[in-house]
């Protein structure tokens, strides 16, 4: 099965220019993203060669403000 995005996600991704968007699970409380298919498979590629240094380039391209919240990560043990 394959889903289809709703208009509220199109309309999101249209506001954000095709940067990736962040989706939270009303039922779960999980967040999601949202990206293109080209996007997720040049991370892909990367990370299973394990050449992270390639990510830097498409890192570099991410608003500030699409970053998640760092203190969600305050209470790692």
């Amino acid at each position: 099965m394959t889903p289809t995005l709703t208009d509220d996600q199109r309309q999101a991704i249209e506001e954000k220019g095709g940067a990736p968007v962040f989706v939270v699970d009303a039922t779960t409380n999980a967040t999601y993203v949202l990206m293109r298919a080209e996007q997720y498979d040049r991370i892909k590629a990367v990370t299973d060669n394990g050449e992270l240094e390639a990510l830097y380039p498409l890192l570099a391209d991410i608003e500030p403000e699409d970053w998640e919240d760092a203190s969600n990560y305050d209470h790692q043990p």
